[in-house]
């Protein structure tokens, strides 16, 4: 098993069941669960929302399951049945594409200063771009395809802005 910089699992083909399941166990801890595998994807989802600060829904978690893009979690009569190993690769996906809860504690530290300042906004019903109705997708997507170097924040503003457009138009 590795983990990336900001130590989020990258693979996990050699950790065993028992090893996933004692990393998520401060997860059930803290979201008051208890613990049992395998879990269905209801359970799954309050897990990594309630104990982990992941903004997941079941609906996301089984397009998830489906598409392969968490593989290997069984469905049986109709359910899908997750695994230790299957629940930390959702772990893995969830960081990776920045499904955070907003402005959880548990992750407002891996937030950039653009998502912090959307988030604030959003909560009190606003928004941090003033014109982003002039703004077309496209030319979003085209600025940070054309961006070079290491201006991160720059590009998560980007991120952020056609994040906001996407939630706007009820799409995400």
């Amino acid at each position: 098993m590795s983990t990336t910089s900001d130590n989020t699992t990258s693979t996990l083909e050699f950790a065993s069941e028992a090893e996933c399941a004692a990393r998520l166990q401060n997860m059930w801890t803290d979201g008051d669960i208890h613990p049992h595998w395998p879990a269905d994807s209801r359970e799954v989802a309050e897990l990594l929302r309630s104990g982990g600060g992941y903004d997941v829904t079941v609906e996301l978690l089984e397009t998830w399951a489906r598409s392969k893009q968490v593989p290997g979690v069984k469905l049986r009569n109709g359910r899908f049945e997750w695994i230790p190993s299957n629940v930390m690769l959702a772990v893995t996906l969830a960081n990776v594409t920045r499904r955070w809860i907003p402005l959880h504690p548990k992750h407002i530290h891996r937030m950039s200063g653009a998502e912090v300042a959307s988030a604030q906004a959003a909560k009190v019903g606003e928004t941090i771009f003033e014109d982003l109705d002039e703004v077309d997708c496209r030319s979003l997507l085209g600025l940070i395809a054309s961006q070079h170097g290491n201006d991160i924040e720059f590009r998560s503003m980007l991120v952020t802005a056609v994040l906001t457009k996407l939630r706007q138009a009820g799409i995400e």
